[in-house]
């Protein structure tokens, strides 16, 4: 298995195949990075047959779960081949892909046939027309023809909303009724340092503050946490979880670790350390493990950014996945 210096068993790998995305949301690609940002990450991409045998020598690590990430991964030309493929993966017991929903209306179907079955869809307003100022260009009637299209075909959906104070804090309540009536759980995260100079403190908005916003409109009652998620019921049924990476940091049960669209392992979102495994592919798969052991013993124990070890402008989460 993956072990960490600090005892924590890496079980999770969350597999960016994209860093290119359709939207331009304001926590994730601002104006203000977008020059740097170019500058930053890698031309490369890897196909998805490399994808699919890092995956392989992982499971054999002990990694039964994993997430596909981007950018936005269903612009990835091979986005079913690679969940056919890693549908079948001995030992990979959990997977799922995060997504805009911009192309989940032409692809949910074909996904569902691929083996997969869940869905974390990313939604940060539910009025039109924020929607697209705060995406830069999105429609959220299509990604709401995905959402239900999903919800039809029988996959498990989750909703994740960033909460930003002056942009979309005055519809949390609005998110949990929605929760309430469709079935499906909302959660939200509080905004984190990794977009570059476009990260602003003035944004923020804690999981206290988004409880105590919702509590006004929603009694809520505490039920059993889900990975990284405090959780709550609603008195009509919702289901609502709350990532506290800023707040109230998770790392000491951290189980993470995510492969770059370009080939290098990252062990933690909020560091720039990496093991870069493109030198490794032309050798055997005991080259890869060695390479995902180095990884885990390069984890930091904390948030080197809440630390103070590391510079946020170095960070990309639209490279790295979230």
């Amino acid at each position: 298995m993956l072990i960490d210096s600090y005892g924590r068993a890496i079980d999770y790998l969350r597999i960016s195949v994209t860093d290119r995305c359709n939207f331009h949301c304001v926590y994730c690609d601002p104006p203000t990075d977008r020059p740097a940002r170019r500058a930053r990450v890698p031309e490369s991409t890897l196909k998805f047959d490399t994808f699919a045998r890092i995956a392989r020598v992982a499971a054999t690590l002990g990694v039964r779960k994993i997430k596909i990430t981007g950018g936005e991964p269903l612009l990835y030309q091979d986005i079913v081949p690679l969940v056919e493929r890693l549908a079948i993966t001995p030992g990979i017991l959990d997977l799922s892909i995060t997504t805009n929903g911009s192309r989940l209306e032409g692809l949910a179907r074909p996904l569902f046939q691929a083996g997969l079955r869940r869905i974390n869809l990313s939604i940060d307003s539910l009025r039109p027309e924020r929607f697209f100022r705060m995406t830069h260009g999105g429609d959220l009637d299509a990604t709401l023809r995905g959402f239900e299209l999903a919800r039809e075909l029988g996959f498990q959906v989750k909703i994740n909303t960033v909460a930003l104070d002056g942009w979309n804090a005055d519809e949390l309540s609005d998110f949990v009724s929605f929760a309430e009536t469709r079935g499906v759980e909302v959660r939200f995260i509080e905004f984190m340092p990794l977009c570059g100079p476009g990260w602003s403190p003035g944004l923020f908005v804690s999981a206290t503050a988004m409880r105590d916003r919702i509590r006004r409109d929603h009694a809520l009652a505490p039920i059993e946490a889900d990975g990284v998620a405090t959780r709550f019921a609603t008195a009509r049924g919702g289901r609502i979880g709350f990532i506290t990476t800023m707040s109230d940091p998770f790392c000491d049960g951290c189980r993470r670790m995510r492969l770059t669209a370009w080939g290098t392992l990252r062990p933690c979102l909020f560091s720039a350390r990496e093991v870069d495994l493109r030198p490794l592919l032309a050798n055997g798969d005991d080259a890869l493990r060695e390479a995902f052991q180095r990884a885990a013993a390069e984890k930091p124990r904390r948030n080197a950014v809440l630390a103070g070890q590391e510079d946020p402008n170095r960070l990309d989460i639209r490279s790295v996945g979230g």
